[in-house]
C-alpha cells in the first residue's frame, strides 16, 4: 500500500511539474543585443517585384556622313515575378523550451536568405515510461511603332535594350527613372526618356505593424499569410502616355503575422513536420495519438509492475538457490577432478620408479661388461694397454650421463609434484570463499 501511495505521489508531482513548465517546444523572441542567445535566428519573409521592362528603339542615322540623327521608342514591355527576400526590420530567434518529462527530436533550418525552410519536431512525453520504470503573373506588353517620315534620308537601325528593377512594394507609388543615352563616334548624343511609374491599388498601411516588441514571447515561429495585390505601370514614354499595365501578384503581408504552434501531448509521442519554402508555410503535418489512451495506461502500467514485485522476489530466491546448488556441484567436480590429478601423479610416481629400475639395471649391467673388460685385460697382455684405457673412459662416461639423467629425472618429477599441489590449494580455498558467501 505504501509503495502505491509512493508512486502516485510521484506522478502527481510529475504531472504538475508538467503542467506549470508548459508544452510549448519552441518560443520566438526578438533579437536584441543585450539578450543575443539564440538556437537558431531567422527572418519574416517580405515580397519584392522583379520588373524586367525591355525597350526597342530606331536608331537613325545620316546616309552620307553617318552622324547620329535621332532614336524613337518602337515598344516597351514588362515582365513580372515574386522575389522573397528577408524583412530586415527585425531578426528573431528561436529557442528551444526543455521539458525534463519529455524526449525530443529537433530540426530547424533556414536557407541563405535566413528564411525558414524546414521543421521538424518530434516529442514524446515520457511520464508513462518513467511510471512503469518506478513499478514520436503574366506579362503585359505594350507596342506602338511606325517607320518615321523621311526614312529614305537615313540608315535606320533597330536596338534593344533590357533591364531589371527590383523593388519594394511599402514604396510605392513610386517612379522609376530609365534613361537611354544614344552617341556616336562625332560627339553627337541623343538622349530617350522611357521611364515609368508604379502604383499598388492596397498599399501597406505605415500605421498597422507585424514588428514583435523586446517583451513579446511566442509559443511556437512566426510566418506570414499570402495577399493578393493589385499592380499598375504608368509609362511615361510621350508615344505611350495614356497606356498602362496591370497585373496581380501574391505577396507576404507584412501587415500580418501568422503564430504555428509547436506544443508538447501529455503522455503521447507528437511529430510536427512543417514545410516552408522561404519562410511561407506550405504544409504542416501533426501526428498525434490519443493523449487520454496514454493517460489510462499509466495506472495499467503501475498494477502490472506492483504485482510483479513480490513474482520477482521469488524468482530472485530460485536463482540464488540454482546458483549455490551449482557451486556446490562445481566444488564436487573439482574434487572428483583433485583425485582424477592425485591417481594420474601416483601413476606418473610409479613411472618414474620403473625408469628408474630400468636405468639402475643398465648400470649394473655396465658395471659388469666393465669388469669383465678388466679381466680380459688382465688375462689378454696382448691387447694395446692404449686401447684397453679408451675402452675404460668410454664405458665411465656412459655411466656418469646414465647416473646425470637419473638425477635430473628425479629433481623435475618433484618439481611438477608440487607446482601441480599447490594449484589444487588454491583453486579449493576459491571454491570454499564462495560456498561460505552462498550460505551467508
Amino acid at each position: 500500500m505504501k509503495t502505491v501511495l509512493f508512486v502516485i505521489a510521484v506522478i502527481a508531482c510529475m504531472t504538475l511539474i508538467l503542467f506549470f513548465m508548459g508544452c510549448s517546444v519552441v518560443k520566438t523572441t526578438e533579437l536584441t543585443k543585450d539578450k543575443p542567445e539564440a538556437n537558431i535566428y531567422y527572418h519574416l519573409p517580405k515580397g519584392m517585384l522583379k520588373i524586367t521592362s525591355t525597350a526597342k528603339i530606331f536608331v537613325y542615322t545620316d546616309k552620307e556622313n553617318n552622324h547620329l540623327k535621332n532614336i524613337e521608342l518602337i515598344s516597351q514591355s514588362f515582365d513580372h515575378e515574386r522575389e522573397i527576400v528577408p524583412d530586415n526590420r527585425q531578426t528573431l530567434k528561436l529557442n528551444y523550451v526543455n521539458n525534463p518529462l519529455s524526449k525530443d527530436d529537433l530540426d530547424i533550418k533556414i536557407n541563405d536568405k535566413g528564411l525558414l525552410t524546414n521543421v521538424d519536431i518530434t516529442t514524446e512525453d515520457r511520464l508513462p515510461n518513467i511510471i512503469e520504470t518506478l513499478s514520436k503573373a503574366s506579362a503585359e506588353i505594350l507596342g506602338i511603332g511606325a517607320a518615321s517620315k523621311g526614312a529614305d534620308e537615313f540608315n535606320v537601325a533597330v536596338e534593344e535594350f533590357t533591364k531589371i528593377f527590383i523593388l519594394d512594394p511599402s514604396d510605392f507609388p513610386k517612379d522609376q527613372a530609365w534613361i537611354i543615352a544614344k552617341n556616336d563616334k562625332f560627339g553627337n548624343s541623343i538622349d530617350l526618356d522611357i521611364s515609368f511609374s508604379i502604383h499598388s491599388n492596397n498599399p501597406p498601411n505605415s500605421n498597422t505593424t507585424s514588428i514583435l516588441t523586446s517583451q513579446q514571447e511566442i509559443k511556437g515561429i512566426l510566418t506570414r499569410p499570402l495577399s493578393l495585390n493589385k499592380f499598375s505601370i504608368f509609362p511615361k514614354a510621350t508615344m505611350l502616355d495614356g497606356h498602362q499595365v496591370e497585373f496581380y501578384e501574391y505577396l507576404p503581408n507584412t501587415e500580418l503575422n501568422i503564430t504555428i504552434p509547436l506544443s508538447r501531448a501529455m503522455f503521447a509521442k507528437k511529430i510536427n513536420n512543417l514545410v516552408l519554402v522561404d519562410g511561407l508555410i506550405k504544409e504542416n503535418k501533426i501526428n498525434k495519438p490519443s493523449e487520454v489512451e496514454g493517460f489510462i495506461s499509466i495506472p495499467i502500467n503501475l498494477a502490472k509492475a506492483i504485482v510483479s514485485i513480490p513474482a520477482q522476489l521469488f524468482q530472485f530466491k530460485i536463482d540464488n538457490t540454482k546458483k549455490k546448488t551449482e557451486y556446490e556441484t562445481e566444488f564436487l567436480n573439482l574434487e572428483n577432478a583433485i583425485t582424477a590429478i592425485e591417481r594420474n601423479e601416483l601413476l606418473k610416481s610409479l613411472e618414474t620408479d620403473r625408469l628408474k629400475l630400468d636405468a639402475d639395471k643398465s648400470l649394473i649391467t655396465l658395471q659388469k661388461d666393465l669388469e669383465i673388460l678388466r679381466n680380459e685385460i688382465t688375462l689378454l697382455p696382448q691387447v694395446s694397454e692404449l686401447e684397453n684405457k679408451k675402452k675404460i673412459i668410454g664405458l665411465e662416461k656412459e655411466v656418469n650421463i646414465l647416473t646425470n639423467d637419473i638425477k635430473i629425472l628425479n629433481e623435475k618429477q618433484v618439481l611438477e609434484n608440487e607446482k601441480s599441489i599447490l594449484q589444487l590449494q588454491k583453486e579449493v580455498e576459491i571454491l570454499k570463499r564462495e560456498l561460505e558467501n552462498l550460505n551467508k
